[in-house]
């Protein structure tokens, strides 16, 4: 069968449970996508070939390739591979076989090169903007031990490692920011359309002599009106400011990463994924084969807070010179004591990954509890300022009627 007669097909497919499956499979011809879809249990409904031409909007706005897509490629061609179908043939397969077709260009790219000659670390590694660094090494180890199957494994547990901190990173800040904005927006609303039309008839009611509240409110709902500018920059200029910093100092950077890690229950939770992303992806390198120097050195790369990257650097150093991973990182003093007993015990036993994957773990269901912790309180603490803002408008406006009926000899 010669590779460059494969098609993708999108098919429609029944299972012999009775269920309906539909994806993406690449074939020489619609009876060979039959053939390929018996071999793995399921009946052809009906198919269509998926048209390799990219549009103009493909050309103009290609895919994102997100861990998930490269998820599904890594799983397919490890599964092939350890049914024993050579690397090449799995490549081969695989690269047509994702919904993102910008992935299938990449994939395409990869299984050129390999044919080429070129191992595959070394075809992975000139698709830096898709391949990590990490998933490089990682198969760059293996491919040294022969033990490709386990190398895709190790990546695949690692990408879903990252896919799992980055959704708790989303979650951690995507529903607090929704939650201020409708605030934000409804009281712009307010403060815009609603108490101007009734500021008008406050000031009929009750003439110069209005409650300090009531001017406040007015003179409040001017501002919004006429100094919205000033509003905008207030809102945005701390955005740009740490952008700034980030952008043009290093040293500076490193100061808002420490003030980040003391405020409360933020910096306890960027600590926590911090260290479960280096517990994770540290496991995942060692088991690789890769030396622990090694190991560290790539682990620096995935954190972000740099307070805590740092501390990876020093750590490594002081295994340089001899240190056991535990009292390096007990030195650094960034890293919690539990982690450093939790090590220790792994180095004792000898089960070092166990007791990595054990930190990864553990500190990611802390890291859940902290979120779901933050949020329970956030929402009522928004609702809080929400009600106490309505409240305002409501005393400004009706204080004045009332005192109005109070006035009056009937």
């Amino acid at each position: 069968m010669q590779d460059e007669k494969l098609t993708p097909y999108r098919y429609k497919a029944i299972t012999e449970d009775g269920e309906v499956t539909v994806g993406v499979l690449a074939a020489e011809s619609e009876n060979h996508l039959f053939l390929r879809l018996q071999e793995m249990g399921q009946t052809l409904i009906k198919s269509k070939k998926i048209s390799k031409k990219k549009s103009f909007l493909n050309k103009l706005l290609p895919a994102k390739i997100t861990i998930k897509d490269k998820l599904k490629l890594y799983i397919q061609v490890q599964q092939m591979y350890r049914a024993g179908i050579p690397l090449l043939d799995a490549l081969s397969h695989a690269r047509y076989n994702n919904q993102n077709q910008s992935l299938n260009d990449v994939a395409n790219e990869v299984y050129k090169k390999v044919k080429e000659g070129l191992s595959l670390s070394e075809a992975m590694s000139q698709s830096p903007s898709v391949f990590g660094n990490l998933e490089v090494s990682i198969v760059s180890s293996s491919e040294k031990t022969g033990r490709m199957d386990d190398a895709l494994l190790y990546v695949i547990d690692h990408l879903k490692a990252t896919d799992g901190i980055q959704r708790r990173m989303k979650k951690a800040t995507r529903y607090p920011i929704i939650l201020a904005s409708v605030l934000l927006v409804s009281i712009i609303i307010m403060m815009t359309y609603v108490v101007p039309q009734i500021a008008g008839l406050v000031l009929t009611i009750g003439g110069g002599d209005l409650p300090i509240y009531t001017r406040a409110l007015i003179a409040t709902s001017n501002f919004f009106v006429h100094g919205w500018w000033i509003i905008l920059i207030i809102v945005t200029l701390p955005f740009i400011v740490v952008s700034a910093i980030r952008y043009l100092s290093t040293d500076l950077s490193y100061y808002l990463d420490m003030v980040m890690l003391q405020i409360p229950v933020l910096g306890e939770l960027v600590r926590k994924i911090e260290i479960a992303r280096f517990a994770s992806v540290l496991g995942s390198l060692y088991t690789a084969g890769i030396s622990i120097n090694d190991a560290l050195q790539e682990t620096e790369g995935v954190i972000d807070n740099m307070v805590v990257r740092k501390s990876i650097v020093t750590a490594r150093q002081s295994v340089l010179h001899g240190a056991t991973l535990s009292e390096a990182l007990n030195q650094t003093g960034q890293i919690s004591g539990t982690v450093v007993q939790m090590l220790k015990v792994g180095e004792e036993s000898g089960n070092v990954r166990e007791s990595l994957d054990y930190i990864s773990e553990f500190f990611k269901d802390d890291a859940d509890d902290t979120i779901e912790a933050a949020l329970t309180m956030i929402e009522p603490a928004l609702t809080v300022v929400m009600g106490s803002f309505v409240l305002w408008i409501i005393i400004a406006v009706f204080g004045p009627v009332y005192s109005m009926f109070e006035t009056i000899d009937f």
